[in-house]
């Protein structure tokens, strides 16, 4: 019960030292006596008395000596806020908060009065002005408020440090992690504690990486603009063409040249990444193979059916590929090929080959 009243004042931005559990309750054990629990009431006084226009104060004390005059700003400071609890406005000042659940009832009720006058005070400032201020959320917020709701977090108080709420956070989803398998989240891929200077050598490489796929997205949508432009070219398109032009904007609006690729996500990339599947595996071509796969491997076996019984046929002929053959087959395309062109008569003077140069004769050279 304790430990939850202390989570529900850290809420209302207390950062003290009683934001240790241990102290905490070290601290309600010893009441006025202790200054670290004057502290806190002092805290919580201090904010009620801004938001209320408050004349009475509360001091912390130095030392346990000081308790008594600490319970008599106490009692005064009650008794303007209008506080009806007979345990905290009853009996010797002196013999006042002498329980440990006297101590509690004390911090409870300020709590309690601290959220109220902030209720208060922002009701009455949005009734007192009649100017609407919208302020954008960025995309950080946004991540960020939405992994508070995930995690059934309560709206965190606006004063707040970043290193309290995210070491709130990191406790939160550790507590969430243990309750499911391991497997769900699996391994981080990095582990390493980088240095400073390697911190900068990252932050280097990633600028450089940034600008050039910054280059190659924007060249590609170049490409994308244009190849659209192109389908307005035709004269069955241009009837449609203010239809085209809408659609293609609504989702054109959504390609951006810059990459959004950062450093979060690399320190959040998991070990499975590593694991990278070919697209001619069976498990990723059972969700992208089409009709037209068929149809491309029908028209591959044609061709190469087609041209074995052409060589076939070519070897039944008699013909044979020579180098430096200035015969050559009358009236046959053999005369010329790959890997040797052969051209010319039984007359010819001159006959240019590839990979030689036979000039005049039926001299032959190497065959194959």
């Amino acid at each position: 019960m304790e430990i939850k009243l202390l989570e529900r004042i850290q809420k209302l931005g207390y950062n003290g030292e009683l934001i240790d559990s241990n102290k905490y309750m070290e601290a309600l054990k010893l009441g006025p006596k202790s200054p670290e629990f004057t502290k806190l009431v002092a805290w919580l006084a201090d904010e009620i008395a801004i938001l209320n226009d408050m004349d009475e104060t509360i001091h912390p004390i130095v030392s346990s000596d000081d308790s008594s005059s600490f319970l008599l700003e106490l009692s005064c400071f009650l008794k303007e806020l209008g506080c009806l609890n007979e345990r905290l406005m009853s009996g010797n000042i002196n013999s006042r908060l002498s329980t440990q659940q006297d101590r509690y009832i004390l911090l409870d009720f300020l709590g309690a009065e601290l959220m109220a006058s902030r209720l208060i005070e922002s009701k009455r400032h949005k009734t007192s002005t009649s100017v609407d201020v919208h302020v954008e959320e960025s995309d950080t917020a946004k991540d960020l408020k939405d992994l508070l709701v995930a995690l059934n977090f309560e709206k965190p108080p606006d004063d707040i440090t970043p290193e309290k709420l995210f070491a709130r956070l990191e406790n939160k989803l550790k507590d969430v992690l243990k309750t499911v398998p391991p497997e769900l989240i699996g391994q981080p891929l990095i582990t390493k504690d980088f240095t400073e200077k390697e911190w900068k050598d990252l932050e280097h490489i990633q600028q450089e990486l940034q600008d050039e796929y910054r280059m190659r997205r924007d060249m590609l949508l170049k490409r994308l603009d244009v190849t659209v432009q192109s389908f307005l070219w035709s004269d069955r398109v241009k009837t449609r063409e203010a239809e085209l032009n809408k659609r293609y904007e609504e989702t054109r609006k959504f390609l951006s040249a810059e990459p959004d690729i950062t450093f979060a996500d690399l320190l959040a990339v998991r070990d499975d990444i590593a694991l990278i599947e070919k697209t001619s595996n069976a498990s990723v071509r059972k969700n992208t193979k089409s009709d037209i796969n068929s149809i491309e491997r029908y028209d591959h076996r044609y061709c190469y059916t087609s041209n074995t019984d052409s060589a076939q046929q070519f070897d039944k002929g008699g013909q044979q590929y020579q180098r430096g053959d200035a015969g050559g087959g009358s009236g046959s395309r053999g005369n010329r090929v790959q890997g040797g062109w052969n051209q010319g008569n039984n007359s010819s003077t001159d006959n240019y080959q590839r990979g030689g140069y036979n000039r005049g004769g039926s001299r032959k050279g190497r065959q194959y």
